[in-house]
């Protein structure tokens, strides 16, 4: 039976707590069920399609644009293999969610969501796949992701937090072994003045309800900790906070796709 969870190598020893709590694993799945997930791995065309039918921001083929199957995308999905079904029910479970709390612990992983926490600690919180359909406190994503061929050298994601509602992220990378490209790896980085810088920003996407903010703000603000490649079978996984900044780095011209899945908790 395939050991689908993306965290079974992980400890609390993994745990990195400069700037802000994350764990890097290479190798995290077998190598095995890795190989097989490669050779399923969605077309990234049908991917692009899917995407562009849920935002008109984009059209298929742009220059080094992100585009995703969501979970209930997948699980409804006939190009999907039942594999990769398998994959995103166990990350979108409350199994999964256990394995997260287990190894940040609840006042880590909920320290900027109070009403959350007071439900887990309670044994109250009520987990499920994200949907709109049927709401739960934590909804839980497991995205199937590419990045468009690179045209023009860019980066996908300039320095930026994620919305406040997001509680954890882990990306998956998927590399294909041909893919010479330079660029595409994570960055990490710190504030230079936390105490007045970031917090006021967060506040203030917490109203406007997006990711986003103004990315030359940021990049006069920031220092870079540390670069995770951009490498086959790595994962990283992060608790996001207002501390939580971080971009993928620019990637050179090539034909290929950046292969990742992004699984978050969201409330």
């Amino acid at each position: 039976m395939e050991d689908f969870n993306v965290l079974q190598k992980a400890t609390k020893n993994n745990i990195c707590f400069d700037p802000f709590p994350h764990i890097v694993i290479e190798n995290a799945l077998d190598n095995t069920l890795y190989q097989k997930l490669v050779n399923m791995y969605p077309n990234p065309e049908y991917i692009m399609n899917v995407s562009c039918t849920h935002s008109n921001r984009w059209k298929p083929s742009e220059n080094n644009i992100m585009y995703q199957l969501r979970s209930e995308d997948i699980l409804q999905s006939k190009e999907v293999d039942d594999l990769w079904k398998r994959f995103v029910q166990y990350h979108t479970s409350e199994k999964f969610y256990q394995q997260v709390c287990n190894l940040f612990g609840f006042d880590r992983l909920f320290q900027h969501h109070p009403k959350l926490k007071s439900k887990a600690t309670e044994n109250k919180l009520t987990v499920g796949i994200r949907s709109k359909k049927n709401k739960t406190d934590l909804g839980m994503e497991c995205a199937i992701r590419v990045n468009s061929p690179v045209t023009q050298q860019s980066t996908v994601r300039a320095p930026h937090i994620d919305a406040n509602t997001t509680v954890f992220v882990g990306l998956y990378y998927f590399r294909d072994p041909a893919d010479t490209s330079t660029g595409g790896d994570l960055a990490i980085y710190k504030h230079n003045d936390s105490a007045n810088f970031i917090v006021t920003p967060f506040k203030l996407e917490q109203k406007a309800g997006r990711t986003y903010m103004n990315s030359n703000e940021i990049a006069s603000n920031i220092t870079l900790v540390k670069t995770i490649k951009y490498q086959p079978n790595t994962l990283i996984f992060f608790i996001n906070s207002d501390q939580a900044v971080h971009a993928v780095t620019e990637r050179s011209i090539t034909p290929h796709y950046r292969k990742l899945i992004n699984i978050i908790g969201t409330k």
